[in-house]
């Protein structure tokens, strides 16, 4: 049986003239160069593992760190990318041989500790790699880049040997579900699972069908998406289908970052191709808040009426904040639970003053008040790659509130004005006239209404910023941006959360609203 190394260069020279791809890294001829050495390795029954923690790696800033690898360049891996000049000749210098993997740093306005490509040292004097879109996977010349080397292993197993079958056997992703707890009446909630997790690899999706759990492989971007009001929190992302992994509608996906718990939901849609990738589409608890019922009543919090759907729904209640004002009375018929509970939070804010956020906590219901989801994350020019802003008082902008009670004991209707007569001189009249429940204080309740919406609505959604898995749809972040027509330097609330992650890539685009931005 041949060495590790030439199976890997094997391998290597069978594939050249195939394409490139970053989007599609481990389709069947389609690489990156991180992905061409992965399974170049992987063709000799060798899986590239992190030499501390024996997790896979598949990229090349971890896999310059590959288990049963020698740094021969530089002298210590704290020295990796740290702007050291390469000499031109530091292959020849350092004796490379067949097999070597050769690290660079190709951006020439940052040097300090970044690897961004990775080739093979060829048996036949060159390089091989997958070089970019228009090159695919080629041989170059020896001294291509040896400027911009910033580091050299070798593999000091080369004469071991694995086979494929033995290493797939070793690396099989599935493994027991352990149940931990069962909510609802009757055995009719879902199971709540757990999945292992390896804190190296940065994004991590797992599946849960028929008591085994999948860590499968997925192509392109993985995005998680929120918003503060009327939607579900989101996953989308696309699987390679293989002959083990097996799922169906309504099995459980989960999200980690780096270990920590971000997404947990369902499978919502399967889309599906030729090539058996299978798009899925799934969301969290909040789903089930689509659901359409009747609900009459008296004497309740907000909080209680979440609790309380929670229970007729088989859903996951967790950290419910006490919401503090008691609603009267109400009914809601034929009305989607958004929409019952949103009147409920509605009803608190107008009347309490506080604004309460509803969301999908990894797998449980959660409420808090606005002041308890601030965070320390500033956003400015230097972490958001542009910014769209529109100012507008077409929507949702009132400058006189008229509240109105029939009240059948006097026989009177009653109403009460809250107005702001210098807006009302500079943008006309702009009423918003609703109903009073009864023991509603109308006065009040007309000058926080007032309050709320005697302003413009200017609407400012950030791109491309970087990515913190703590922002979310609800959550407040400091913002520090000059708009053109106002400067601001506040807290804002986050409207909308769109989180990215493609391959190293992390970003987000945030819809943000607070003071002058709406609600």
């Amino acid at each position: 049986m041949s060495s590790v190394i030439d199976s890997v260069l094997s391998f290597a020279n069978s594939h050249i003239g195939d394409k490139y791809s970053q989007a599609n890294r481990f389709g069947a001829n389609t690489f990156d160069c991180s992905s061409f050495v992965y399974r170049a390795f992987e063709s000799a029954g060798i899986t590239l593992t992190h030499m501390d923690t024996g997790a896979v790696v598949n990229v090349s800033s971890e896999e310059v760190y590959a288990k049963n690898f020698t740094l021969l360049y530089p002298t210590s891996y704290t020295k990796i990318g740290k702007n050291l000049p390469s000499p031109t000749d530091t292959l020849t210098t350092i004796g490379a041989q067949a097999g070597d993997l050769v690290f660079y740093n190709t951006t020439a306005t940052d040097r300090a500790n970044k690897i961004t490509h990775v080739s093979i040292v060829n048996n036949t004097g060159k390089l091989i790699h997958a070089l970019n879109p228009s090159s695919g996977v080629c041989q170059s010349r020896i001294t291509l880049h040896s400027d911009e080397i910033c580091a050299v292993i070798r593999y000091n197993g080369a004469g071991q040997t694995t086979t494929v079958s033995e290493a797939t056997e070793k690396s099989k992703p599935i493994t027991d579900v352990v149940v931990k707890s069962i909510t609802g009446s009757g055995g009719s909630s879902r199971v709540t699972y757990n999945a292992a997790t390896n804190s190296s690899r940065s994004v991590e999706v797992f599946i849960v069908s028929d008591h085994k759990i999948y860590s499968p492989l997925v192509l392109d971007d993985v995005v998680w998406e929120t918003e503060r009001r009327g939607a579900p929190g989101k996953l989308t992302f696309t699987v390679v289908k293989d002959d083990e992994i097996s799922f169906l509608e309504g099995d459980t996906v989960m999200l980690k970052i780096a270990g920590e718990n971000i997404f947990y939901g369902f499978v919502f849609e399967k889309t599906r191709d030729r090539d058996h990738h299978i798009e899925v589409v799934a969301y969290d608890q909040l789903r089930y808040f689509k659901n359409k019922d009747a609900y009459i009543y008296k004497n309740k919090k907000a909080s209680e009426l979440i609790a309380m759907i929670a229970g007729d729904f088989n859903l996951k209640a967790g950290s419910l904040a006490d919401t503090g004002y008691v609603i009267p009375q109400r009914v809601e018929d034929n009305s989607t639970l958004f929409d019952t509970v949103q009147n409920a939070l509605d009803d608190t804010l107008t009347n309490k003053g506080i604004l309460y956020i509803l969301y999908d906590d990894y797998g449980t219901l959660s409420l808090k008040s606005a002041p308890d989801m601030k965070l320390d994350f500033l956003l400015n020019n230097q972490n958001a790659q542009n910014f769209d802003y529109t100012s507008s008082i077409d929507d949702c902008t009132y400058d006189k509130i008229k509240l109105v009670y029939d009240n059948d004991k006097t026989g009177e209707r009653e109403v009460y004005i809250a107005q702001d007569s210098d807006n009302i001189g500079r943008w006309g009249v702009l009423q918003n006239c609703d109903n009073l429940q009864e023991n509603e204080n109308g006065k009040v309740k007309a000058d926080t209404l007032l309050k709320l919406y005697n302003a413009k609505t200017r609407r400012l959604t950030a791109k491309g910023v970087f990515g913190d898995v703590r922002v979310r749809a609800g959550s407040s972040i400091w913002v520090q941006l000059n708009l053109g027509d106002i400067i601001l330097s506040e807290y804002m609330m986050v409207g909308s959360a769109k989180h990215k992650y493609s391959n190293d890539d992390y970003t987000m685009d945030l819809t943000l609203t607070g003071g002058e931005f709406g609600s």
